[in-house]
């Protein structure tokens, strides 16, 4: 079984950190409550435009087992 895996998120709102952007994020996008979000990184990616952006990574579980199915 071959299961692909696509982040979900867009910004982090004025007074909120990343990790209850995440947890935000993920219910409106996907519907999901998530559990126990842990930072793996922080990328800091350039497109060669005005503007800047950090993307937060995170791993975390589903509070539901079958979120997948």
């Amino acid at each position: 079984m071959h299961i692909d895996y696509r982040p979900v998120g867009e910004t982090i709102e004025y007074s909120e950190d990343s990790k209850a952007a995440v947890i935000r994020e993920v219910k409106e996008e996907i519907n999901q409550d998530t559990i126990e979000p842990t930072l793996q990184g922080i990328i800091d990616p350039w497109y060669g435009e005005v503007g800047y952006e950090f993307d937060f990574i995170y791993v975390s579980k589903s509070l539901y087992n079958n979120a997948y199915e």
